[in-house]
């Protein structure tokens, strides 16, 4: 195994230190000129080779397994076996979509065909071509294919560089980005699914040779743009939108055309969210947004070509990271990373786990001498160096729960640990600040170099919870200390509600405004569900409460003495209450066991006594009106 420790200088950052080191790891060599690579669903690399190879790589031992080999293609300049897509539903329709290049009386053409992967043979047959005989040359070929999220295919097409009018025009697919089924049919939602074949499959116009197509997350389509000497563009690509080769380079400024922004206005022209001057060639794109390497979050990472000469204002020969606004749609900040180390970057992919793999591609036509003192056209893995780590939980925010309550919390974490590293699950106080926070919950412990893990944290509020109100959570890695997303989940927590018993003239009572009560004595059940009860012997009385938000508590158990004879509870007396609600009176009817009295207290939400009731009853039915007229409104307990 071969390790790279590369120093990579952030020459465009304020708000990070000089100097950041990040791992490398060369995973396979020999390669000639990869030109796409894919993360497959079997978890091995896929990769083409322009001279007509596609391999499935290894990502650990850098194993290589031919899956086809077309020698007889037209490998030549800049054109050859291209770009390649996987069927969005592999696992039942293993399908694989590749770009190449043939020549036939004496032109060249390119092609994208359909392949079906025999796993057990672990090769690829040809199954059919989906289009077929567009026009080509040596140079500006286009040919990135990605599937998108509502699984159409979607490939660019250069404009060959001697015909660059064609970019704009509805008579060629030349120039264009197209989008087709995965049967080879023609989505009805194209922008002109009337016009004839194949021009009907045109999704956006005015490219002369994007070779980079990435979707972020919310289905936004990112594509890279190689400029003549200039504004090489950073495109988000609208259904339907011109983006102005050959009349506009960069933005609609007038730098290079007097009438570039009457163009702009007339042609409906999508300008570059960035660009870059003097050219870069950039090549490869992805939208990364792992934890695994923080700094990346919601960027753009960018392979290019470039040239040899580097400096802060020609990030050439590198990495390029260029960070996003929140909404995507516009570039904050960009930084290069690998300046002039690894040479010529032609692709990359992202692992689930958010590794990043990237392709090398020093061995095509623009092999000028000094290329040579670069390595051969490699594979290596990018990785944060070790005792780094990254940790991330989809615990739902806003939920309520009550002290002693358990719950779930999810997570998934990767990195290189250290011996005796834990997963917790923290708290914050009731400010939220983590200065003080309690550790409610933990996974096993482990260490070494972890690619990922994910599971489930079983953890507890505490009963010793003093006090409601919103808290935050979140899933904390020990060794290394590093936490998922810093603005935390939120959680509102009900603190135990506090009953307190008191006696009355041989009566227990307890706090009212609860929605149910269970007496205990000695630990014992007993059979009272009210607010009060009458001691029948001797013990330790408890009641238990459940309030309105569902949460419960016990009060602090006092001991009981019952002297001389006991009177026995009473038996249970049926007693209905109403109207409710009610307004200027209630009636209770009520049937009596034996003659007595009667007593009856109205209380408001806070347990203060607002109306009080007392009358002699004989034994049998009683019906009892008491007025209300003295009481304002509001919910009074009787």
């Amino acid at each position: 195994m071969k390790i790279l420790l590369v120093l990579l200088s952030l020459l465009f950052s304020a708000s990070v230190s000089a100097q950041t080191f990040l791992e490398t790891r060369v995973v396979t060599d020999g390669l000639i000129i990869p030109w796409e690579i894919l993360w497959g669903p079997d978890n091995w690399l896929w990769v083409t080779e322009r001279p007509g190879r596609v391999s499935r790589v290894n990502p650990e031992t850098g194993e290589k397994r031919e899956l086809l080999s077309l020698p007889n293609d037209f490998a030549y300049a800049e054109v050859g076996m291209l770009g390649m897509a996987l069927h969005p539903s592999f696992a039942t329709a293993p399908y694989v979509y590749i770009a190449d290049a043939y020549r036939s009386d004496s032109m060249i053409y390119e092609r994208v065909v359909r392949y079906w992967y025999a796993i057990a043979a672990d090769t690829l047959f040809r199954d059919r071509v989906m289009i077929d005989s567009i026009r080509a040359d040596v140079a500006h070929g286009g040919c990135r294919l990605m599937f998108g999220p509502d699984t159409t295919l979607y490939f660019t097409i250069g404009e060959t560089g001697k015909d660059p009018f064609a970019a704009p025009s509805h008579e060629s697919i030349l120039g264009k980005t197209l989008r087709i089924n995965p049967d080879g049919t023609v989505p009805k939602n194209n922008p002109w699914p009337s016009y004839r074949w194949p021009t009907n499959l045109i999704w956006t116009v005015g490219h002369r040779n994007s070779q980079g197509l990435a979707f972020a997350p919310d289905g936004t389509l990112y594509a890279t743009e190689h400029g003549p000497d200039a504004n090489d563009e950073i495109n988000i690509l609208q259904k339907g939108r011109s983006f102005g080769w050959p009349y506009v380079q960069g933005i609609c400024d007038n730098e290079h055309d007097p009438e570039e922004t009457r163009y702009c206005r007339d042609s409906n022209v999508v300008e570059p969210i960035f660009s870059f001057t003097p050219t870069v060639a950039p090549t490869g794109v992805v939208y990364y947004d792992h934890p695994r390497i923080d700094e990346w979050r919601n960027s753009l990472l960018v392979t290019t070509l470039g040239i040899v000469a580097s400096t802060p204002e020609r990030p050439t020969l590198s990495l390029i990271q260029l960070k996003l606004s929140d909404d995507g749609r516009s570039v904050g900040e960009m930084k290069p990373w690998f300046s002039n180390v690894f040479g010529r970057l032609r692709d990359l992919c992202i692992a689930p786990d958010g590794r990043v793999f990237m392709a090398m591609s020093n061995r095509d036509a623009r092999h000028w001498p000094s290329y040579e003192k670069f390595p051969s056209d490699l594979i290596i893995e990018i990785k944060p160096p070790v005792d780094s780590a990254w940790v991330t939980t989809t615990f739902a925010d806003t939920i309520s729960l009550c002290a002693s309550d358990s719950f779930d919390v999810p997570f998934k974490a990767g990195g290189n640990f250290r011996t005796g590293n834990r997963i917790v699950v923290e708290l914050s106080d009731a400010t939220g600040s983590f200065a003080h926070r309690t550790i409610i919950g933990s996974f096993d412990s482990f260490g070494g170099d972890v690619r990922a893990i994910e599971g489930v944290i079983d953890a507890r509020i505490p009963d010793s919870i003093a006090s409601s109100g919103r808290y935050r959570i979140r899933v904390v890695t020990t060794r290394p200390y590093r936490f998922s997303d810093a603005a935390a989940s939120a959680v509102a927590i009900h603190a135990r509600p506090n009953p307190t018993i008191q006696q009355d003239a041989g009566i227990l009572r307890t706090t009212p405004g609860f929605l149910s009560y269970r007496w205990s004595i000695d630990g014992e059940l007993v059979e009272a569900d009210g607010e009060m009860i009458e001691p029948r012997r001797s013990g330790m009385y408890t009641v238990r409460v459940v309030d309105s938000l569902g949460c419960s508590g016990a009060s602090v158990a006092i001991d009981v003495v019952v002297t001389g004879i006991a009177m026995p509870m009473l038996p249970r007396t049926s007693v209905r209450v109403y109207p409710s609600p009610a307004r200027s009176h209630v009636t209770i009817d009520a049937e009596i066991v034996s003659r007595g009295s009667i007593s009856v207290a109205i209380t408001d939400v806070n347990g203060a006594r607002v109306l009080a009731r007392r009358r002699d009853a004989e034994s049998g039915k009683v019906l009892w009106d008491i007025p209300l007229g003295e009481l304002a409104p509001g919910f009074y307990l009787l």
